[in-house]
């Protein structure tokens, strides 16, 4: 049962979908539900081992809207203006809550950092491999090796994953949320316009996605249904703010008296983190901001400045779940 969880999660994984509790009972534990806490234990201990991933309950909504309150965010005015009540800094921590767990997981990688930097590195012997196994007369500008273990450049997510994670350092820079709009120059579509990502701009796949290109607003969508964003409406009496499907196109920040704000999703919180995003942002800005001699000093305190930046608009980061 345990090697069945295993195949179960990474054919789920694979589709980018949450692996709910149901499905694992009614596929893996037949009629030995009881059994779930130790099959789940073994399970773990194979894709440990063997795939260097673990399953991770993802936060319900509740457990991420606690935890919200009870950090000291600096995104009142923004709330204010956009109806929402900004929850007290001094309400209680999320730990005084019970637990109320969506009792559906994910698969997250536990490989170190420094793992997946030697993997990228080039090997000499690999890399004569790579060559010697290449079809004859192959092109080489459209046959590129590298000699790596792992090789990013070689992956046709990048472009997906690129917008991913900027969409998700906009919005925690921004106080954990952003509106929707078009119509004001520090809002989500706004800046997609800036970064020349019209709506209907086409995001592309590999071979073995669903489907090879999606537009911009499709993608979104995507992003929300698997868990990396969580999208409200606000503003609306019938809808009473609650969190509600992504408008389309012709609606995005153009409904009179309506608009919509973005917030990380369960995926994002329990696979990236806020410390993580916010680091890959601090990183990026340093680099840039740099003198091209600067030194290894110089380099360390433009990051722990940037870093402090983001803390000042956000406070507290967490970490993954």
């Amino acid at each position: 049962k345990a090697r069945d969880l295993v195949r179960l999660a990474l054919f789920t994984e694979n589709r980018r979908a949450p692996l709910k509790r149901e499905e694992i009972s009614k596929k893996v534990l037949g009629n030995t539900p009881r059994a779930f806490k130790d099959v789940l234990e073994r399970a773990q201990g194979i894709l440990r081992t063997t795939f260097g991933m673990e399953l991770v309950e993802l936060q319900s909504r509740a457990e991420l809207d606690k935890e919200d309150s009870s950090k000291d965010n600096a995104d009142g005015d923004r709330r204010k203006a956009t109806g929402v009540k900004k929850k007290g800094k001094h309400d209680p921590p999320a730990s005084l809550f019970a637990a109320s767990g969506s009792k559906s997981y994910i698969l997250r990688s536990i490989l170190d950092p420094i793992i997946l930097d030697f993997a990228a590195l080039t090997d000499q012997e690999i890399y004569e491999q790579e060559i010697e196994d290449l079809p004859e007369g192959a092109d080489d500008a459209t046959l590129v090796t590298y000699g790596s273990i792992i090789s990013w450049s070689d992956s046709d997510q990048l472009g997906s994953l690129g917008i991913l994670y900027v969409v998700l350092a906009l919005v925690l820079v921004s106080g954990r949320v952003i509106a929707d709009s078009t119509h004001i120059d520090h809002e989500l579509r706004a800046i997609f316009k800036q970064l020349h990502l019209q709506p209907t701009e086409s995001v592309y796949f590999d071979d073995k996605s669903t489907h090879q290109s999606l537009t911009v607003n499709t993608y979104l969508g995507q992003l929300a249904r698997q868990g990396y964003l969580d999208y409200s409406k606000i503003g609306d009496v019938k809808s009473g703010g609650k969190r509600s499907r992504i408008p389309n196109v012709s609606q995005a920040g153009g409904e009179e008296g309506s608009s919509g704000e973005w917030r990380w999703g369960p995926r994002a919180h329990g696979e990236v983190g806020e410390q993580g995003v916010a680091r890959f942002v601090a990183e990026f800005m340093a680099e840039r901001a740099a003198e091209p001699e600067a030194g290894e000093e110089t380099q360390q305190k433009l990051l722990e400045a940037m870093l402090k930046g983001i803390k000042g608009v956000t406070g507290e980061l967490s970490d993954v779940k």
